[in-house]
């Protein structure tokens, strides 16, 4: 019995550990501009009149496109779609996660989690993003 407590303390603290590493990850790779991003779109997705949002109405930074990947995406597919080898830039879409990626030049510059009501999905009206075709449409489940 003993052991087993032991065993899960163990468990429970390298769990943490490592979310408290891919938590600082994420923050080093896109910095504050980040942050705000992911900020400002979970304030639009809390609001419940709102059915689709302008992209390029959130984002302060220039980008030529960008790419809404669902939950449970997997890194090779997110490489495959976006047409290029993103290294450590990206993290894999987890949970009920969404993750904007967003393009300057076929260069990855900044990732976003989108985090949202597991009742909702989102979805672009024509695959790529692009700042004159921007919009994400917000479907909620009634």
């Amino acid at each position: 019995m003993k052991k087993l407590s032991l065993l899960i303390m163990f468990l429970f603290l390298l769990l943490f550990l490592l979310a408290q590493g891919m938590s600082h990850t994420f923050k080093e790779s896109n910095g504050s501009e980040s942050n705000e991003l992911q900020t400002e779109v979970y304030s639009i997705l809390q609001d419940e009149d709102i059915e689709e949002f302008s992209l390029s109405s959130v984002t302060g930074f220039s980008w030529d496109q960008a790419h809404l990947f669902p939950p449970y995406t997997l890194n090779e597919d997110i490489a495959m779609d976006i047409g290029t080898d993103f290294g450590t830039e990206v993290t894999v879409s987890i949970g009920e996660t969404y993750l904007l990626v967003f393009l300057e030049e076929d260069k990855v510059i900044q990732s976003v989690p989108v985090v949202h009501k597991s009742e909702m999905r989102l979805s672009s009206r024509n695959g790529t993003l692009t700042p004159t075709n921007d919009v994400i449409m917000i479907k909620r489940r009634e």
